[in-house]
């Protein structure tokens, strides 16, 4: 009877006797906690009062969400991707603010006499100090040698954080319901700081104060005109280096690789072929490239990244240029080129000693992403490649933009498309399942080739010193 009686509710059915006792009642006096901010909160307080196997059939009641959460050093840009569905659909955490796609908003923060203003609202302010990059502040080599901007940055960038999650959470209540959610968050990082255990690390306490202040057992999510004080007091203890971050695979948001996520939304078109992807991400402040290989598509699909680099260059750094007189921007064409091909270069040293692996670096495509690729200048230098060790004749070379289809999401009357899909691709391959991403190998896990007793003459490394 009593392994009877523990089948029936491992399957949600329970017995006479149990149903009564397992009914959901009133949730027990839990004391005073903070304002939630949605229904949510209430319903996992009454989940969590009744047995686990009732717990368990409400989990499995609710349909996964995925949030895609691209945040860029000029904009942040979200899509969901709801279980079951081919597409993703776009999330805009405020109105259209003038100067933005019209589904981005600004990645700003504003502190004005000591209270805290995000993205539109942000920019919008007369007074204050304005952040403008604070994604770039977050490339410190390493937290632990600090002089005090690190600290400010971590808050800063958990607050706002906050408060996008805040806005996410109540687009997704009024559209589908909280209660009928399991939501799921993929944040995108660069490859560097993945492969990095303290800066990655750094990475996910950011995020999971900023996801347990909205998403928490008690939640206190960070609002427009919040007092710096308050945040700082409710989120600093969970930013400090000896915090734990849950469990991969127990904590429902994750940080992902940049440059891997357009080829997982790559992935999903049956025209991908396999081969070696270059893969070119700049945004405002960043640029990160990498060159990855992709084996045949299905369930055993892999990416292996063969090298990654990161600099701190990007659309902002052209714009600067316009505005001064004289400025070089060809230099900076130039920087960028140089910093693909040295990319490419780097990855294809690691298989150069072997004929038979080195000859299939001669098939390459570039994926371009990001608003800042999209200069006239840089599109033209990267029309032209840079493989040096064979004949041109032998040479396949293409360069294009991922440009992903299955977004749902209607532009204001105000706004169209145009070609800003390209700006979601990063988006997109973070709004597909993690358990759905092809297996991908960092750089560091991709060996050099011990060379053959047939070696082929390589040319000089033209890329060396830069």
């Amino acid at each position: 009877m009593g392994l009877l009686r523990r089948l029936l509710r491992a399957f949600g059915l329970g017995t006479p006797e149990t149903s009564a006792r397992e009914a959901p009642g009133a949730p027990p006096d839990h004391g005073v906690r903070q304002r939630r901010l949605t229904d949510r909160a209430a319903e996992r307080l009454a989940a969590d009062s009744q047995p686990p196997a009732s717990r368990a059939t409400v989990h499995r009641r609710r349909q996964a969400a995925v949030v895609g959460f691209d945040y860029g050093t000029h904009s942040t840009k979200i899509l969901v991707r709801r279980r079951g569905n081919d597409f993703a659909e776009v999330l805009c955490l405020e109105d259209p603010v003038e100067g933005y796609p019209w589904f981005a908003s600004p990645s700003l923060v504003c502190v004005d006499d000591g209270h805290l203003y995000f993205g539109g609202a942000a920019l919008r302010r007369t007074s204050g100090v304005l952040h403008r990059s604070l994604k770039v502040r977050l490339l410190a080599p390493d937290p632990s040698v600090s002089d005090g901007k690190d600290r400010e940055t971590d808050l800063l960038v958990a607050a706002y954080l906050s408060w996008a999650f805040a806005r996410v959470a109540r687009a997704l209540d009024s559209e589908f319901g909280l209660a009928n959610l399991r939501v799921l968050l993929n944040v995108a990082a660069p490859m560097n700081h993945v492969e990095d255990p303290v800066l990655k690390a750094r990475y996910l306490r950011i995020v999971q104060a900023a996801w347990k202040s909205v998403f928490g057992d008690a939640p206190h999510p960070v609002e427009d005109g919040a007092s710096l004080e308050a945040v700082e007091h409710g989120l600093r203890p969970h930013l400090e280096p000896d915090t734990a971050v849950e469990d991969a695979a127990e904590r429902p948001f994750d940080v992902l690789p940049e440059t891997i996520a357009p080829i997982v939304s790559l992935s999903r078109s049956p025209k991908m072929a396999p081969g070696f992807y270059l893969m070119m991400d700049m945004g405002a402040g960043t640029t990160e490239v990498s060159i990855c290989h992709v084996n045949e598509s299905g369930a055993d699909q892999r990416v292996l990244c063969y090298e990654d680099t990161s600099e701190v260059i990007g659309g902002d750094d052209f714009d600067r240029l316009d505005r001064e007189s004289g400025g070089d921007v060809q230099a900076l064409v130039d920087k960028a080129h140089k910093l693909v091909w040295k990319t490419w270069g780097l990855g294809y040293r690691k298989d150069a000693g072997r004929p038979a692996l080195a000859r299939r670096w001669k098939q390459v495509q570039l994926i371009a992403s990001g608003g800042g690729a999209r200069r006239e200048e840089l599109l033209h230098a990267l029309a032209a490649h840079k493989m040096v060790y064979w004949p041109p004749s032998e040479v396949g070379y293409s360069f294009d933009w991922h440009e992903p289809q299955d977004i749902h999401g209607a532009p204001p009357r105000s706004s169209t498309w145009g070609d800003d899909r390209r700006l979601l691709a990063v988006a997109d391959g973070l709004s597909i399942h993690r358990r759905q991403w092809p297996v991908h190998y960092d750089p560091a896990d991709v060996q050099v080739q011990p060379r053959s007793m047939q070696i082929e003459h390589l040319e000089p490394d033209w890329y060396q010193g830069l």
